[in-house]
């Protein structure tokens, strides 16, 4: 039977209202995050929240939603910024699963203060395990990061998104893309995965192998 990493957690549409979105991803985010001394951090399990649209669902097909969400000096959630999605219809149920999870607000100097929390939502029907804690990659991927050496600077993307499986043991299995790209710049992150290792994922206090996400900002090296 195929696992689907959410749960069923309703939402009214009267919620969306009252938190604006937007679509694009905000100016201010890289230089906000790069000023915060610890990020914001949800108090629940935001995939727990994920309903999966029943078109995918029946279609068999899977995607992503790449979503930063603005949190106050309180916790509060202020703002939600899309700014990428594999397809429309996955963005209602990520917005859903934001508008449900509260929040511990970002510190810097030992105060709270606005920051933006960035997070991939990858909605997926392969035979992985949901997880009670996500996967912690434990090298520097950075360092294993090379691109061709004639790459010309201006085909390199800010960022790449990679979704991939990590084994039990911590090593990276699949690497997908969900959007097509440049074929060597994307075998280039697949290899430097498939070099890094990850602290497992874990459920009922035992390693699983799960399907995960994150965002390599190539920019931060070329």
């Amino acid at each position: 039977m195929k696992k689907i990493i959410c749960a069923l957690l309703l939402v009214t549409s009267s919620a969306f209202a009252q938190v604006p979105i937007e679509h694009t991803r905000p100016d201010s985010l890289q230089d906000a995050s790069a000023a915060v001394g610890i990020q914001p951090e949800p108090l629940s399990d935001i995939n727990r929240g994920v309903i999966y649209p029943q078109e995918a669902q029946k279609a068999g097909i899977g995607g992503h939603v790449s979503l930063s969400a603005r949190i106050s000096a309180e916790g509060r959630l202020e703002k939600i910024a899309i700014w990428e999605s594999s397809d429309k219809m996955f963005e209602d149920a990520a917005i859903n699963a934001i508008l449900n999870c509260k929040f511990k607000p970002a510190i810097l100097k030992g105060k709270p203060i606005r920051s933006w929390f960035n997070f991939p939502i990858v909605f997926q029907l392969k035979e992985f395990e949901a997880y009670d804690t996500p996967p912690i990659i434990q090298s520097d991927l950075y360092s294993q990061l090379n691109l061709p050496k004639n790459t010309p600077p201006d085909s390199i993307p800010d960022y790449i998104y990679p979704v991939f499986g990590v084994a039990s043991n911590g090593y990276v299995t699949l690497v997908e893309y969900p959007r097509p790209g440049n074929a060597d710049i994307q075998q280039s992150v697949r290899e430097a995965l498939k070099k890094s290792t990850f602290q497992p994922a874990m459920k009922n206090g035992k390693p699983v192998d799960v399907w995960y996400a994150m965002t390599v900002e190539l920019k931060k090296k070329f």
